[in-house]
């Protein structure tokens, strides 16, 4: 009973990231998804894309400050592609 009591606090007192962490994610996202969605586009192209891309990965990370870990984000700042980046943000 102990050690289910212990985990209930630890989980409950875990870090969250804050608000600053997921706009590091959303900016990372952004990154990686231009890249692979126009690898040979100009600034112009990019900049001009760059804030569709932004909403869109706003919206996907609504919940970042409740709901992502700083393990997950850790691996989805490293990540190189949009379906790693992804796959870490699903993996506890």
């Amino acid at each position: 009973m102990r050690a289910l009591a212990f985990a209930f606090v630890v989980a409950c007192t875990a870090p969250k990231l804050t608000a600053a962490q997921c706009e590091e994610l959303v900016d990372r996202y952004t990154e990686i998804a231009l890249r692979e969605s126009f690898p040979d586009a100009s600034a112009e192209t990019v900049a001009s894309q760059k804030s569709q891309v932004r909403a869109l990965a706003r919206t996907e990370l609504a919940k970042c400050t409740d709901e992502i870990t700083p393990k997950q984000r850790g691996c989805a700042m490293r990540a190189e592609s949009a379906d790693a980046f992804e796959r870490c943000l699903s993996t506890p």
